[in-house]
């Protein structure tokens, strides 16, 4: 068991040090290639755009684990079937604009 968690942990690790890499390389042609100012611009898109995924990204698990154990607890299934609803349209939602 120990050794099984040792190697994953060891994929883990090399795959990540792979990845920063080879991000090393792209971001080193992006810079080449779009120049300073557009490369300054880049970066500034990419910073908002993962700043606003973090800040609108949605985890409805967490609505489920907070307010889901007392209708468990009581047996109180419609409760809880209005709860997961409303965590199931909200994930759609959040995901895309289509209706679910």
């Amino acid at each position: 068991m120990l050794r099984s968690a040792a190697r994953n942990l060891g994929w883990l690790l090399a795959s990540r040090s792979v990845l920063a890499i080879l991000s090393l390389f792209y971001l080193g042609f992006a810079t080449r290639t779009l120049g300073v100012v557009d490369f300054g611009r880049f970066a500034l898109i990419t910073g908002a755009v993962q700043a606003l995924t973090t800040f609108v990204g949605f985890q409805t698990w967490q609505i489920i684990v907070q307010y889901g154990v007392q209708p468990l607890h009581d047996g109180d299934s419609p409760r809880l079937a209005r709860l997961f609803r409303l965590a199931a349209r909200s994930t759609c939602r959040a995901r895309s604009s289509a209706r679910c």
